[in-house]
């Protein structure tokens, strides 16, 4: 694509780390409290992984009310964290993360995971450290797949968006991506390769190892290099 890469945005979940365990516990804890019926893990990952709590639940309780939807979000995100030693940091998380701040590339993270857990999670993994800018969930305007959420993160690492690539693994984060304007960039840690084609993904990688290589592919070797 011949451009001047300067930052690289993350999503958190299912990208850097393996969350997805704890976070299936967390949502049949808060449904078996609303007296609704648990989730598989299959159907959790396909109704509710990689969208901000706030709408999962209004989907999954909202006919209880309001109140119900926002007391299942609370005691989900709650117990996210009392479940987060299920979780993992994927085994290339450090070294990709290492290679991106030798070249000279500015970090973020967008998450739908709320103030607090958030920075447990990262603090919990070590990662905090390689981070200039967090953007969590409810901290912009509208979740993804709005652009909110990412074009705040560029506004907080001084980029324009064309000059980042956003890293996620669902559909959510590649459209958000896309009408931000970065390169969009598709895990498939979490969804398959025939959905990420489908909904517009610039790349699709089976392992985040690949990313510094795909970026010094684009020009994005270092802050000021492009392709020649």
């Amino acid at each position: 694509m011949g451009r001047i890469i300067r930052a690289v945005i993350f999503d958190l979940d299912g990208v850097l780390v393996d969350t997805a365990k704890p976070a299936h516990m967390a949502a049949n804890a808060a449904l078996r409290e609303f007296g609704r019926p648990e989730l598989s893990f299959e159907d959790f990952m396909r109704r509710a992984w990689g969208r901000y709590s706030g709408d999962i639940f209004k989907d999954l309780v909202g006919d209880l009310g309001d109140d119900a939807a926002k007391g299942a979000m609370e005691l989900y995100n709650r117990m996210r964290w009392e479940f987060i030693g299920e979780a993992r940091l994927y085994p290339w998380t450090l070294g990709v993360l290492e290679a991106l701040r030798a070249r000279g590339l500015k970090l973020a993270i967008t998450t739908h995971t709320v103030p607090g857990l958030a920075e447990g999670i990262l603090e919990r993994f070590g990662i905090a450290k390689y981070f200039d800018a967090l953007v969590r969930g409810g901290e912009a305007p509208r979740p993804k797949p709005s652009p909110d959420p990412i074009l705040l993160a560029c506004e907080r690492l001084g980029v324009g968006p064309g000059e980042a690539v956003y890293v996620g693994d669902n559909i959510v984060d590649v459209l958000a991506g896309k009408a931000a304007g970065c390169i969009a960039v598709a895990l498939t840690t979490s969804r398959g390769r025939g959905e990420f084609e489908a909904a517009g993904a610039d790349f699709i990688l089976d392992r985040l190892d690949g990313l510094p290589a795909l970026i010094d592919g684009l020009g994005g070797g270092a802050v000021g290099e492009s392709q020649g």
